[in-house]
């Protein structure tokens, strides 16, 4: 039974499991007895109806414990099983990290996955909630850059064969297959590295694994990872880390497990 008590998806543990999870919950609840009306505060929502328009009971559980572990100076894994819906518990970190001053970071295996994130951002009222109640979905810095996607054939208006280019392979689609965002270009990118600063017009970052790949001091990955640190730096800490598919960075044996390491030791909350 989750501690929320917003409308549930019915998921269970296992009864292995059970003895040691009501325990948990009961130690949250005696510190925060009212788990919705604290993740309302935490998330910036109006009430508790319009929490339970972005987040199911379970899934407001996950928020609430990952927001007090940040808060503790410490981390929170999430391993839920496929169908909890995971992105919209990090969509709300995310939320949580904009909501509270900090830069929120999204690492991520897969750059069609900026896509899936994005939406559940949507999904969930926003990375804010502005003046008037106004959704603001946040514009990301995708640290990836422009890859193109290629063009494909298709049909004009008048039934005439014609080549039209596809998205981007690192941009941000939504449901109808739009890009409605585009990461900067290399040479863009690259300039922002060398100058250490992101621009305000961005909300948050976006990369993946493979970004971070890369010991040689001249590599892309570490100038990257160099970047990132800097930007950390800068902000006194004051950064959030949702590192999804967290085992692509397990170890240290790696270049992109030794950077993500830096990169955690170094943020807030992850």
């Amino acid at each position: 039974i989750p501690m929320s008590k917003l409308p549930t998806l019915g998921t269970v543990v296992p009864l292995n499991l059970a003895g040691e999870t009501l325990q948990a919950q009961f130690d949250f609840t005696e510190k925060i007895p009212d788990v919705d009306q604290y993740v309302v505060q935490k998330l910036g929502y109006t009430s508790k109806y319009a929490l339970s328009q972005a987040l199911a009971a379970e899934q407001v559980d996950a928020v609430a414990m990952a927001i007090k572990q940040i808060e503790e100076d410490s981390a929170f894994i999430l391993a839920d099983m496929t169908g909890v819906g995971k992105g919209r518990i990090c969509a709300a970190i995310l939320r949580y990290a904009k909501m509270n001053g900090c830069l929120p970071i999204f690492i991520t295996e897969k750059d069609n996955l900026f896509s899936a994130i994005y939406r559940d951002i949507v999904d969930i009222g926003g990375i804010e909630t502005k003046a008037g109640g106004k959704m603001n979905a946040g514009y990301p810095l995708i640290l990836n850059g422009f890859i193109s996607g290629g063009v494909e054939k298709t049909y004009d208006e008048k039934g005439r064969r014609v080549k039209v280019e596809k998205p981007s392979k690192t941009g941000i689609v939504n449901q109808d297959g739009k890009e409605i965002v585009t990461a900067p270009l290399q040479s863009d990118i690259k300039l922002l590295i060398q100058k250490d600063f992101i621009p305000k017009k961005y909300d948050y970052l976006m990369l993946t694994y493979s970004q971070l790949s890369g010991s040689a001091e001249n590599s892309s990955g570490k100038r990257k990872t160099e970047f990132i640190l800097n930007v950390i730096e800068k902000l006194k800490g004051k950064v959030i880390i949702v590192i999804d598919e967290c085992h692509n960075a397990a170890g240290t044996k790696s270049s992109t497990g030794e950077a993500v390491t830096k990169l955690v030791n170094a943020a807030k909350g992850v």
